[in-house]
């Protein structure tokens, strides 16, 4: 899309605007259609009674065993946590010697960071866009006095994140460079109001809300329409979800019936079926075939004395099934859910049975380090786009006599996937790289600050002191 045709899309009456801002310029997964396969109370062994019939018991209820697994709401999990349990690094670009580009850096990081809990916030948002593949958080300044390294404020920094599970449709627009020029979101609220926000990037930002309230018209919030400071918006997708889209949950199904029907045959046989023969009776007749007449046990009889003729015998008939076969069958079906969606599998479970010893552990996170960096490149431009073109513009316009200083530096993220190595351990490289590695980036491999660059001054400035 671009500027011009959206010009020309605001121009017209507000029914066309909504329907021609209802679509997108990527290509995501329908929401209605992953939800089914995310929620496991929606798989199919729950719903779908034209493949997995009622069973009846003999009390007429359905003795199908729908037994369900949520897989797909593990791997979004998963996923989430191998790329930001460690929390992302930013990385700033500034004169390091002017003391008030300092200053701008530390306003930056305090906003996002510890304000704005953006390491947290990151977990969440990687969960939401694992499963419905696109996330947008829009930001906003609010009055509130704020006073952040001695810097005050009239106003506080927040954020919302808005995903399709959390019921916004949301519909992405770029240009022809690949920058978002428009995204609206179509939501209800708690009381049924339905609304259509449309977010205008471009020479002119702008926020518009409509309202239906029989038929649309403009939301009666204040400042609607009017010129944005920034464009508040930040945005990234994924092609598919996580877990592999449908051929992921074919596999999860295989698992989901597998286990379900030998669930009903272990109940159906777990009490064993007994065979009598009456033996020699003189005198006595033999039972009657229920086509002749005798009675028809029932699964609830239960008898205590059961008389026998000379040479009688009691027999159980015991279930042989082969266990293995479908045991087999849910593992190899849950290995491959994990290996082809490069989904660590490092259950307590598995961990207990690995033979691999505990300095070799991370080995079983490969596949899934490679995973995350790959899906880390669109993320650290969605941080880059959100920092550099969100927060540090919010910055100028709450901490003005900082807005030279805030022109003069840039950020940059990295995402720094999961990995299973001790503090121990990092303590050593540390220990054992002296003078080949530089204090920066020891500070950075132990990880335990927040603000790098501050942690090293401090380190300086102790070592200078004891001298």
């Amino acid at each position: 899309m671009t500027q011009e045709q959206l010009d020309a899309i605001l121009l017209l009456p507000i029914e066309e605007q909504i329907t021609s801002l209802s679509v997108s310029s990527f290509t995501i997964p329908k929401w209605s259609n992953l939800k089914k396969q995310y929620d496991p109370n929606l798989h199919a062994i729950k719903k779908d009674l034209s493949r997995y019939p009622v069973i009846l018991n003999n009390k007429g209820g359905d003795d199908m065993k729908r037994i369900t697994r949520a897989m797909q709401k593990l791997a979004c999990n998963r996923m989430a946590q191998m790329m930001f349990s460690t929390n992302v690094e930013l990385m700033f670009s500034f004169d390091s010697e002017i003391e008030s580009q300092k200053q701008a850096v530390d306003v930056v990081t305090e906003l996002y960071r510890t304000q704005n809990y953006i390491d947290n916030e990151n977990m969440e948002r990687a969960k939401k866009n694992n499963a419905s593949c696109q996330i947008a958080t829009v930001w906003r300044a609010y009055e509130k006095p704020n006073v952040i390294k001695g810097f005050e404020s009239k106003f506080k920094l927040a954020h919302t994140t808005y995903s399709e599970i959390d019921g916004y449709k949301i519909y992405a627009n770029v240009d022809n460079n690949k920058n978002l020029i428009v995204i609206s979101f179509n939501y209800t609220d708690s009381s049924n109001n339905e609304y259509f926000d449309i977010y205008v990037s471009g020479t002119t930002p702008r926020f518009i809300s409509y309202i239906n309230s029989g038929g649309w018209k403009l939301a009666d919030i204040k400042d609607n329409g009017k010129v944005l400071e920034v464009f508040p918006v930040s945005y990234t997708y994924l092609d598919e979800p996580v877990w592999g889209g449908d051929s992921g949950t074919t596999q999860v199904e295989t698992i989901e019936e597998t286990v379900s029907y030998r669930a009903m045959y272990i109940k159906k046989n777990s009490v064993p079926l007994a065979t009598i023969d009456a033996g020699d009776t003189e005198g006595m007749d033999k039972a009657k075939s229920v086509e002749d007449g005798g009675i028809k046990e029932k699964d609830e009889d239960s008898r205590r004395v059961i008389p026998l003729g000379k040479g009688g015998k009691i027999e159980y008939v015991v279930w042989d099934v082969n266990n293995g076969t479908s045991e087999n069958q849910i593992k190899d079906m849950g290995n491959a859910f994990f290996e082809d969606n490069q989904i660590p599998n490092i259950s307590f479970a598995n961990l207990l049975d690995s033979r691999t010893s505990v300095d070799n552990k991370d080995i079983m996170l490969i596949d899934s380090k490679g995973k995350a960096i790959d899906l880390g490149g669109e993320w650290e431009l969605f941080f880059n786009t959100e920092l550099n073109d969100i927060v540090i513009p919010f910055a100028k316009i709450m901490f003005p006599k900082l807005s030279k200083d805030l022109d003069s530096i840039s950020v940059r993220a990295k995402i720094k996937p999961y990995n299973i190595k001790s503090d121990k351990e990092n303590a050593e490289i540390v220990a054992n790289a002296g003078i080949a590695m530089s204090l920066q980036t020891k500070v950075r491999i132990i990880n335990k600050v927040d603000d790098i660059n501050e942690e090293v001054q401090r380190i300086n400035d102790e070592n200078a002191n004891e001298l």
